[in-house]
């Protein structure tokens, strides 16, 4: 009788559980980025006072320049959205609006001084993002 030793490759299998653990991940991660950005504009403001667009009497504090925006309506804050991709090599998170005035708001224009929101966000859940990608995988 011949004895042998048989191999057999898990490595597609392995790649696979990796993968799906990686978009895991991200998707945890952005959504602590997106919940953090909702939370920063959902705090108090201490800009000017305003009415809210299209109301008759409703006020609302807009943001100083340096604070996150303030939400007089909720479509800036409603739009935030996140999006997440993997491929074989790699794994990617977005967080952001598809809105140009949030992009105005978190860099400013030449009449408007900013007011971020997304850069903020991330940096408050740095530690957060971290742990969450870091550690045991399998």
């Amino acid at each position: 009788m011949a004895s042998g030793v048989r191999f057999e490759s898990n490595r597609a299998a392995v790649e696979l559980r990796i993968a799906n653990e990686a978009k895991v991940r991200m998707t945890k991660a952005v959504e602590l980025v997106r919940g953090e950005a909702i939370r920063l504009m959902s705090t108090g403001k201490t800009g000017r006072r305003y009415r809210v667009p299209g109301t008759k009497g409703a006020w609302y504090t807009a943001s100083a320049p340096g604070e996150a925006p303030a939400v007089p309506t909720g479509r800036l804050r409603g739009s935030i959205a996140y999006q997440v991709t993997a491929t074989s090599t790699e794994t990617v998170g977005i967080v952001g609006t598809a809105l140009q005035y949030g992009a105005d708001l978190e860099y400013g224009t030449g009449t408007i001084r900013p007011r971020p929101w997304l850069g903020p966000a991330f940096r408050n859940t740095k530690e957060k993002i971290q742990e969450t990608l870091d550690g045991r995988w399998m």
